[in-house]
Parts: C-alpha cells; structure tokens; sequence
C-alpha cells in the first residue's frame, strides 16, 4: 500500500505548484524490481520534491500510471520495517518513520494501559497537563477537522519559527512550498486538526486522513504555551480518532523524535534504493561525515549556518507559481504575499501602513520595478554584508573564547549610557555619550520597511530620544521613538539629560494649544463629507480610545517618512498631539504591535478648548 506521498492527488498538487513549468507528470517507475508512483521530468529523470517524506511501493492491484519507466535509484523509500526496540536501535544509513500498528489492540483502553507501563510519559501525564492549560489559558477545545486558511497561515508562522531556531531548514519561506499546502488544505488532502483553550489556538497538526491509515505531516505549536504539552495533547485526541475509525495505522513519518517512540509500536527503515549518481554519493559521504562529528569546531558550525543561510535565501526569492483554479486562487494568493511575515490582522486598523498605501496606490510599472530593483540590491547588499562579518569572525583563531556579553538589565526607569558614534548607526550619533533613562521595552512589532514582524531581544525606548527625521533623506516630522538595541547601550548610573530634540517638548516661550478629540462619529462624518483618499484617515481601531479626551497639540507635521520606498509622503492640516502614541493593531498570531509609532491627527478631527478665565482677586 503506497503512502500520501506516492498519491496522484499530491504527485498532481506538487506538479502544480512545487514543479510548475517544468514539465513534471506523475508516471509509474520501477527500480531494482520494486514499482513505485512519482514525478517524472520531460528527460525521463525522477523530479526531486523537498516536501515529500519518503515513496512506499505502489499496490500491485493499482493500474500503472502511464508507460513503466526503469530508473537508476531514488533517494528515499520504505525498504524495511521493524517493531520498536527501547530505547530505539538505530540503523546505519537509515533513517527512522515510527508509526502505531493498530492491529495489535482489540480496543483503545488496551492501547492506552500497554503504552502507559511501556513508557510512562505516554497519557499519565495528559491530565496534569489538561488542569495546567486550563489554568493558565481557559477552557480547551480539540477539533479534528478545520478548514480555515488563517489557522493553517498560523500553524505554518509557528512551524518556520521553530525549524529557524532549532538551525533546521524551513522549507516554508518559499512561496511554491506555502502554496502546496494551501492548495492540499483546500482539496481536503490534508486535514488541519486544532487544540485550542481559551479561545487561543495553541497546537496545530495538519495529517492525511486516509481509508486505513493517518500520516501526521505538518505539526507545530505557540511556544506561550510550551510546558502544557499542548502538541502531546493534541496528538493523543487524533490518535484515539484514528482508532475509532478502525484504521491500520497512525504514521509519525520521517523522524526520530523523542515524542513519536513514546507511542509507536514499529518503524519503517527509509533509505536509498538502487545505485545512485557519483556526485549524490559523494553529497551523502559529505554529510554523514558532519553528521558524525559529534564536536564540530566553531569554524564548522559557523560554516553550516552559513550554508543554511545561503539556501534559506535562494528559497526565499522562488517565484510563486501561476494558479489558474478560481477555486483555491484566492485563499492560496491571499497569504503568499511577503510570507512568512506576520501581518496585520486589518491591515487598515494600522493608520501608518494605510497612509503609505495609499500615498503609492497609483504608482506605475516602471516606479514599481524600480521599487523593486532597489529593494533587492539593498537586501542584497545587507546579506553580503553580514557574510563578510561573519567570514571574518571564520578567519579568527579558532579556539580563541570570546568574551561574554555583559547582561543588560534593561527595564523601565534603569539608566543607560548611548555607547559612541562608531558603535553606532548614522541616525543615532547624535544620542552618542549621553545617559538616558529607558523608557519601555519594545516587543514584537510590524516593520513597515521589510513588512514583517520582527522582534530585537532587550529593544527599548529610551526617554527624550525620540527620531527627528534625519533618516530620511527628504526628512520626517512624525517624532516617533526611537528604538534602541541592547548592543548600543551600556548600563550607567548618571542621570543627565537629554536636549529635547524637535516636537518632544513644546517651548516654554510658547503655549501650545488644548484641542478635544472629537467623538468617533464625528469624524467619521467628517470624513465621509471631506474624502481624501491619499491623505491621513482615522483608524478606530488605534485611535478611538482617544475620542472625547482633552490633549496638549505637540507639534505641525508636513511629511511622513516610508521606508520601504524611502521617501517622504507629504501631508496637510495634520498635527501631534502629546502622549497619543499607537497602542498597537493586532497581529496575525503574534498579539499586537509594540512599535508605538506617532498618532497623525487632522485638525478637522480636533476642536479648541475654551480656557476660563481667573477669576479677580479681591482688593485689600
């Protein structure tokens, strides 16, 4: 019986997307006697397709995919199988897919008391683990069976996150891969399954849920919740389902994981079948070498991040491949654009994003190539920036241990001192020497440059260094604070200050106005009655909580900076007003934004404050 990944269903989807203008078609081939389904290229050669785990030898009842081809070999397929041994024996040049053999248990209540006194990890500790969730989360729900694009875009965000910080190779920044997913999600070939509590989705498994046989493929979880075992929790629900369902097996796929033998019964052994190419050997020689290398050297390990690097970048840049089925078009291009950046949830419910996208809706093709011209010189000017640093950290002596990074402790209200201008970026040399006082942390945020979540480690703001435009080059008079990374900053223990830099503080020569913010339906007929499409627009979602409140104006802005595009964006009758910074638009599956960027007010949306006059002293 042949697995998902010899099936028409995901030769053809992969084809499509994977393989799109190469010629692939699904054939039936035959090496060293063993018959199996795959893609096949124009040539006659076996297509590679990275997101399949390993080919199972098709039934014989099935009819052959067109003409039986005769190839050399393949790289990898089921060549054997055996019981689980404890712990679990590895086999040389092979690599293990566990799985559950439902055949051996009459009933679920026999799996469960059998898997327990093997191995007591295995169910004895789910219901702690319920009792601990539910505390700290809520109440938790398990559905098997979701088709909703946004949670599968959540599963895949998780999932790139923990291969990028294991040093794994996440196959889920090329736009062709998300695709493929999206695409199988669609035709029901791969079933989203969700523990959520609280209302938070917390694990994710995306499996084929076969007539006899469950393949958990995709799995991931929000590391927020990483010591209730939510993915163990999960995985336990989907294999009771599978069971009931009287099926054969609940196949774990390629991979040793420690989690996966606290249930598997038996393993497939998967490797090379037939005699590969000279250069596919001397590849595997290579690599089983540094797999066998329990100490690499700091050069080694660097040399392999930086590989990793190499080829997470060639992913990146693959083009998305054309989808001509109305049927799944829009929720396959709807989260391809810019991924795996987290997003806005509402892309409008952030006031800056929408300004700037405005300001550039009418931009041509030639502005638009152009655009895109100079992007990609600029990333790739940082990339070969960073790899000269770090071939250069490559050619210092290797057993030389650099010194630890003194820890900052970076909270609000402690004092730290701006190292010097060498140490720093251009914008920031005017803040070099002095001592300031942190201000806030700053956690995930939307960057409007690279339009992706990011996340400095320690970043803060700091009181009175606010950005005073100078970088952009065409200037900038929204004021926003500045962000400031722990590599900038020194603890220190004097308390200086700090010149207010332009619209921190108002003049005491003079008296800037009060101005009431208008209630939110104000503005809305506001501006409903006055449109301006490319101009500033009010965003409820940031800016309502402002409404009805009496505040200080701070300063007259005539541009905003886009940094994508690296331009200024002028703008009219807008002004600042004193301690109205963004509380943050909400992010897909990553809270909301910590930026705290400049509120931009419309003098139509503000109205003066009468002052009442004192009253005379009496005389005498």
């Amino acid at each position: 019986m042949s697995n998902f990944f010899s099936s028409p269903s995901f030769l053809t989807a992969s084809a499509e997307t994977l393989l799109y203008g190469t010629g692939a078609v699904p054939r039936t081939i035959r090496v060293d006697g063993w018959s199996f389904d795959a893609l096949v290229l124009p040539d006659g050669s076996v297509a590679g397709n990275p997101m399949s785990d390993f080919l199972e030898r098709r039934s014989p009842q099935s009819p052959p995919l067109g003409e039986v081809l005769k190839v050399d070999s393949l790289p990898r397929v089921a060549l054997d199988r055996v019981e689980v041994t404890r712990p679990p024996s590895g086999v040389p040049d092979r690599v293990p897919a566990p799985y559950i053999d439902w055949r051996g248990f009459p009933s679920w209540e026999t799996f469960v008391a059998q898997t327990s006194k093997r191995d007591w990890r295995a169910f004895k500790i789910t219901k702690r683990k319920r009792r601990l969730l539910t505390r700290n989360f809520g109440p938790v729900n398990i559905e098997l069976d979701i088709l909703d694009h946004d949670l599968v875009e959540q599963a895949l965000i998780h999932k790139a996150r923990q291969l990028r910080q294991t040093q794994g190779l996440d196959r889920f920044v090329a736009r062709r891969t998300r695709q493929l997913v999206h695409l199988l999600v669609q035709q029901r070939q791969l079933t989203l399954s969700v523990l959520s509590a609280g209302g938070r989705p917390l694990a994710f498994a995306m499996a084929h849920w076969g007539p006899d046989r469950v393949s958990s493929w995709i799995t991931a979880y929000d590391p927020d919740a990483a010591n209730c075992s939510t993915g163990t929790q999960l995985y336990e629900a989907m294999m009771q389902e599978s069971w009931s369902r009287g099926h054969k097996e609940f196949d774990f796929l390629i991979g040793g994981e420690a989690y996966k033998y606290h249930y598997a019964t038996h393993e497939r052994l998967i490797g090379p079948l037939g005699q590969p190419s000279l250069p596919a050997r001397l590849l595997g020689k290579i690599r089983r070498d540094a797999d066998g290398n329990e100490e690499p050297s700091r050069v080694q390990r660097a040399t392999r991040v930086l590989a990793l690097e190499v080829v997470q970048l060639r992913l990146s840049r693959q083009a998305p491949a054309p989808i001509d089925d109305d049927a799944y078009r829009d929720p396959i291009e709807a989260y391809s654009p810019q991924w795996p950046r987290l997003r806005f949830r509402a892309p409008y419910d952030c006031q800056r994003a929408r300004l700037l996208a405005q300001a550039h809706a009418d931009t041509g093709a030639m502005a638009a190539a152009r655009i895109r011209a100079e992007r990609l010189l600029r990333g790739a000017a940082d990339y070969a920036q960073a790899g000269s640093v770090r071939l250069a950290a490559l050619r210092a002596d290797d057993t030389e241990a650099a010194e630890p990074a003194r820890p900052l402790n970076l909270k609000a209200g402690a004092w730290v001192r701006v190292k010097t201008a060498e140490q720093l970026p251009p914008h920031k040399a005017p803040w070099a020497g002095r001592s300031l006082r942190v201000k806030r942390r700053v956690g995930p945020h939307y960057d409007l440059r690279t339009q992706r979540v990011v996340e400095h480690r320690g970043a803060v703001t700091l009181e009175g260094a606010r950005c005073d435009g100078s970088p952009a080059a065409q200037g900038c008079d929204a004021c926003c604070d500045a962000i400031w990374q722990p590599a900038w900053l020194e603890l220190s223990e004097q308390d200086e200050t700090v010149p207010p830099t332009k619209a921190t503080e108002p003049s005491p020569e003079t008296s800037q106005p009060l101005m009431r913010v208008r209630s939110q339906a104000d503005i809305e007929r506001e501006q409903e009655a006055r449109p301006d499409p490319a101009g500033v627009r009010f965003s409820s979602a940031t800016m309502a909580h402002f409404c009805g409140r009496v505040l200080r104006v701070g300063a007259r802005v005539e541009r905003v900076y886009d940094p994508r595009r690296d331009r200024s964006i002028p703008v009219r009758d807008v002004v600042l007003l004193e301690d109205t910074s963004c509380p943050g638009a909400a992010l897909v599956a990553a809270g909301s934004c910590d930026r705290g960027c400049a509120l931009l007010w419309k003098t139509a949306w503000l109205e003066p404050v009468e002052r009442r006059a004192p009253r005379p002293t009496r005389a005498g």
